[in-house]
């Protein structure tokens, strides 16, 4: 289901569209609207599986919960997909 920034809370996993792939990340931390731009959210606290940190041999299954990075990516204008709602 497509989502909005706005929708996000901490604990949800959604796919990204970057360049020629999915990527899985799940939020670490609520989105927070910007105090400099307020039609704009700050960069969002997320975990996501980093292959380089891992085997090149190792095949990585999106499915599985592997979750080895974290980061704030700017998710401002992205195209969202929710994958899992986080739990309360």
């Amino acid at each position: 289901m497509r989502v909005y920034l706005n929708d996000l809370e901490e604990g949800d996993e959604i796919l990204v569209p970057v360049v020629n792939e999915f990527r899985r990340y799940k939020i670490l931390r609520t989105p927070k609207i910007s105090t400099k731009n307020p039609s704009n959210y700050v960069p969002v606290k997320v975990a996501f599986h980093n292959s380089s940190i891992t085997s090149k041999w190792r095949s990585f299954d999106p499915s599985k919960e592997d979750f080895n990075d974290t980061h704030s990516f700017d998710l401002n204008y992205k195209m969202l997909w929710l994958i899992k709602k986080g739990e309360k």
